[in-house]
């Protein structure tokens, strides 16, 4: 190979760049447009004097233009240009330090960077880059800055990047940086069970439409619930959010008709954001008691389930604490009453199979059954069968445990402690047949009773205080 100039190979390395960023997808491009900083901060702080000679840039810019390839899914790419341009840099140049990124994600991606174990990770980080050329190693210190910001403060004595929110926009952005993509880049193809940038462009498209449904019923077919919810709030969380109104209507007739089937896991995540997303939406759609009132009306009655979500608004429109979310439920005097009569007539079919009785506001729902459907002999009968069923009085007395908080002795930590709230459960269970109950299945060590010992030792213990209660 002929010997050639520093500014020629630079100038070479450029071209072939710009050649591969015109096979890209648009995705891509736009990313490198709208980050010039960066881009240009990878390029001439990193890639710029990387290279030795043209033969190391050939080999780097094949390689280029075969992995980068892989990650290409329906015509979007899944990784971050210029950071996979300077990952495969790394890769092909030094080669042991891009393995020891691989094997220390905590150490590159971490906040923790920035407590006591700093000097640690800025000793293994920098001592690894000195086994290489010294004429790579300052390159290789800018590159590692530019790809893990966070690292900038331990190595250049940078600013602080710590807290969710840095997360959030580097995964937008698809930075090798972020949680969810780092290991997206030592795969050389797309991580299966990731959403491809395909797939959320086209949840982005179609979640504000008359298919919001099938959004959401096809996220959770296909476990991206998590993500499709994250997807939506980037949207309506933007100022000049603008979307017609009849579309915001369908999304939430979505969400009401898929809330009640969605998988029953230990994770609440999906549901409580989902929940809170509605009063979002309700701000963008513009405040107004009585096109409230229509609005919710008409996905009360329309909803093909979405009981459990219902409820949740007609607790919130209730809840004596008002905020800046609750003040969008504000309805007209008498109103509320007509929800309320909505939504018993699609929850009462629930009482023949037992299964309201999941809902931890139950006392509120049989107290609102007992005052608007004026049917004693239904509700009677339902509250006698719970009583013949201990499994059933469990559950209910589960939900109503309430927990106190304290000052400890020494006024320097908060101490916790739960409490069965009588007075709820008086209003329709006997309290004396239940007690009886529960010292049965402790006197015959039941397997209901050891399923549920905490449970039956503090009804026991604080059944005989029941009275005193204020609560």
């Amino acid at each position: 190979m002929p010997v050639i100039s520093r500014a020629n190979l630079n100038q070479f390395l450029i071209k072939q760049l710009n050649n591969l960023c015109l096979t890209l997808p648009a995705n891509a491009n736009q990313l490198i447009r709208e980050n010039k900083q960066h881009t240009n901060n990878v390029l001439h702080l990193g890639l710029l004097g990387f290279f030795k000679d043209i033969r190391e840039v050939k080999r780097y810019i094949n390689a280029l233009f075969f992995n980068i390839k892989r990650f290409i899914v329906d015509g979007f790419l899944e990784v971050n240009p210029m950071d996979f341009f300077a990952i495969e840099a790394i890769r092909i140049t030094a080669q042991p330090y891009y393995y020891f990124i691989q094997r220390n994600k905590s150490i590159f991606i971490s906040s923790s960077n920035t407590s006591n174990r700093q000097n640690e990770h800025k000793e293994l980080i920098t001592s690894k880059i000195q086994e290489f050329n010294p004429d790579i190693q300052n390159a290789l210190i800018q590159l590692t800055i530019k790809l893990f910001p966070r690292l900038n403060r331990i190595l250049n004595d940078g600013p602080i990047l710590s807290g969710n929110e840095w997360d959030d926009i580097w995964n937008k952005e698809l930075r090798i940086c972020s949680t969810h993509k780092f290991d997206k880049y030592f795969t050389l193809e797309p991580i299966n069970d990731e959403m491809s940038q395909s797939e959320i462009m086209s949840y982005r498209t179609e979640i504000f439409s008359d298919n919001a449904k099938n959004v959401f019923i096809e996220a959770i077919q296909e476990n991206h619930l998590h993500e499709l919810i994250d997807i939506i709030y980037d949207v309506i969380r933007v100022e000049n959010f603008n979307i017609d109104k009849n579309k915001l209507i369908c999304f939430l007739q979505a969400i009401f008709d898929v809330f009640d089937i969605l998988p029953r896991t230990n994770e609440v995540f999906g549901y409580d954001n989902l929940i809170f997303m509605i009063p979002i939406i309700f701000n963008k759609i513009g405040y107004d008691k009585k096109y409230n009132f229509q609005i919710l009306s008409t996905l009360f009655e329309n909803s093909e389930n979405g009981v459990f979500v219902m409820l949740h608004i007609l607790i919130r429109i209730t809840s004596e604490e008002k905020t800046e979310d609750t003040e969008y439920w504000n309805l007209f005097e008498g109103d509320f009453d007509i929800l309320i009569k909505i939504w018993l007539n699609k929850v009462e079919p629930k009482f023949n199979d037992f299964s309201i009785v999941k809902y931890n506001k139950l006392t509120i729902i049989l107290h609102w059954f007992n005052k608007f459907k004026n049917e004693n002999d239904i509700l009677q009968g339902f509250v006698k069968s719970l009583m013949n069923d201990v499994s059933l009085l469990i559950i209910i007395v589960g939900h109503c445990v309430g927990i106190s908080t304290s000052i400890g002795m020494h006024g320097d930590a908060s101490v916790e402690s739960q409490y069965i709230q009588f007075k709820p459960l008086a209003e329709f269970f006997d309290l004396e047949i239940i007690n009886a109950l529960f010292l049965t299945e402790q006197y015959n060590k039941s397997e209901l009773y050891n399923q549920n010992q905490g449970l039956i030792h503090l009804y026991l213990k604080q059944f005989p205080l029941r009275d005193q209660q204020i609560f």
